[in-house]
Formats: C-alpha cells, structure tokens, sequence
C-alpha cells in the first residue's frame, strides 16, 4: 500500500468491481486502454486474473494499484507498472480514471507516489510509457511528471481494428523529483 495527500493505492479487490464499472464500461474511457467495453462480470474475471498474474510472479515486477480516495473509500481509477521485453532496469507505466474524477490532479499525485515506490525499491533505472498518440490526455501526464518524449513510432500498433502510432515517455532514476 502507498499513499498520497488525498489518495491510498492499494491493491484491487473484487469488492472494487462496481467502482471499476463506473469507467471500464464507458468506450470513452477504454478507447486507449486494451481492454473491451466491460460488463459487471468481466469486471469481476479481470479483477481475479489481475490478482492471480501478480501473485505468480516476483515481487516488484508486476503491480497495479487501485486509487482510492481517502475522503470516501471510493475506487476512481488505477495506476500500473509492468515489467516488459526482459528488462529489469526498467518498468512500464499505466493509468487510467473515472472521468467524473479527472482533471483533479489525482493521476498525478498517485503516479508520483508509484514512481517514487519504483525508483526507491530494487535497482530500476527508467521508467517508461507507451501512450498512443491520439490520447492527447495521457501525454500531458507524462509531460506534468517531468518525462521526456523519446519517441514517436508511427504506424506501429494495429490496436482495436486500425493502425496507431505510439509516443514513448521516459524518465531516468537520477532525473526524478517528484512533486505532488
């Protein structure tokens, strides 16, 4: 569990299925995201293979966090790192909100609380996301936690029926100071 000034991150349970409802059914929301539109169940399977995947791996390589607020104990999004293609310097990051809570700050301070945790636990050195170009959104997070943009791959995913191009977000270990 981590936390931040109006946020605890913590592990998701299925108790958190409704919450998660709220924004994992809204195509707005999953547009960007590589998951279908999900009812209450899929919801719920995801939630339990989320928690089987991470509880068979190494620790530290594989986390995502609800966002809760502290305020009501409700479950407005999740933020993620991954580990990818080998590489344990490095992991990748991942998020997403409940619109009816974005714009507050809230993916900031809980991204600045997990990248801390990441660069502060085990020997990872960069810390990356791959966002698709249209998610103009996503790309102003990664700007706001002071991450460089490295890359501009065009044409490069073919997701969710049509060809995309990614922009790839990075920041160095002894390039981070977070600020909440």
């Amino acid at each position: 569990m981590l936390e931040s000034s109006r946020l605890i991150l913590r592990s998701l349970t299925t108790v958190d299925a409704d919450d998660l409802l709220e924004y994992q059914s809204n195509p707005d929301v999953i547009r960007f995201i590589p998951w279908p539109v999900r009812d209450r169940e899929m919801v719920a399977e995801a939630i339990t293979k989320l928690l089987e995947f991470i509880g068979s791996g190494e620790p530290g390589l594989n986390q995502t966090y609800a966002m809760e607020l502290k305020s009501s104990g409700k479950v407005i999004g999740q933020v993620n790192y991954m580990f990818k293609d080998g590489h344990d310097f490095q992991r990748e990051i991942g998020y997403v909100i409940n619109p009816a809570f974005g714009g507050q700050g809230y993916v900031h301070e809980a991204l600045v609380a997990m990248v801390t945790h990441v660069f502060d636990v085990g020997d990872v050195q960069r810390v990356y996301a791959k966002i698709d170009a249209r998610n103009t959104a996503s790309e102003k997070v990664a700007r706001r936690l002071g991450m460089r943009k490295e890359a501009h791959h065009i044409r490069d995913d073919f997701f969710k029926g049509e060809w995309t191009d990614s922009l790839i977000y990075a920041i160095l270990k002894s390039e981070w100071a977070p600020t909440e």
